[in-house]
């Protein structure tokens, strides 16, 4: 009890120390976050520019991006830098607001080139890109192949395609299936041999039938 008086009977002093280590540590985090906000806008020019390399070699040859930073007054999860990704695909077009002006075809080649980026510079072991070829086709597809066996040199990727020119660069082509049992549907993967490879890439080509001229479209994709 007496221990409790005297807490009680101190208890401005003890909200004063507080109050002091409060503003001591909070001036060390908001230095902190200072620091590490210089240290992202010094490191945007070079992830800009690597960025824009690798869009430029997925048939985007005037894409341009921007990290727009700008230091808040109060601090958040994030520190004190507030981003804004700015984007553009065509000559002599301003760069304005990534999600306003950016297709999907052009949002899948940008997430793809960061994380080639990314995969640069941790230690990931495998990478799984779903679908992240939505919205091209023809060559740009087949740049986008190209990229995953580049990347494939250091990292195991799974890419989930329905792209012919994509499936045709992996080392291992699997399907998905779905089928009925016992008044359920049940999802499988089946991995192709190589006869099943180019009837299935054939039926990618041309539709569901494999023509004799889309197998050897198909043995085409894959080199054979």
């Amino acid at each position: 009890i007496a221990d409790q008086l005297f807490n009680i009977g101190n208890i401005d002093q003890k909200l004063e120390i507080l109050n002091e280590e409060n503003a001591k540590l909070f001036a060390k985090l908001k230095g902190e976050a200072q620091s590490i906000h210089k240290s992202r806008i010094k490191s945007s020019r070079s992830l800009k520019s690597n960025i824009e390399t690798i869009l430029h070699g997925l048939e985007m040859p005037n894409a341009q991006i921007e990290f727009d930073m700008h230091e808040l007054p109060d601090l958040n999860e994030f520190g004190c830098t507030e981003l804004a990704l700015k984007f553009t695909a065509n000559l002599g077009m301003p760069l304005q607001a990534l999600n306003k002006v950016a297709s999907g075809g052009e949002l899948s080649r940008l997430a793809l080139s960061i994380r080639n980026i990314e995969a640069k510079h941790k230690q990931l072991n495998t990478l799984v890109f779903d679908e992240i070829d939505t919205g091209v086709s023809g060559k740009v597809a087949d740049t986008i192949g190209q990229v995953f066996r580049q990347i494939s040199a250091a990292h195991q990727i799974i890419a989930i395609t329905h792209l012919p020119q994509v499936a045709g660069y992996g080392d291992a082509h699997f399907m998905v299936c779905k089928k009925e049992e016992a008044n359920t549907t049940v999802s499988y993967l089946k991995e192709l041999n190589p006869t099943e490879r180019v009837d299935e890439l054939a039926k990618m080509l041309s539709g569901n039938e494999a023509t004799e001229i889309a197998k050897q479209n198909a043995l085409e994709l894959l080199k054979v």
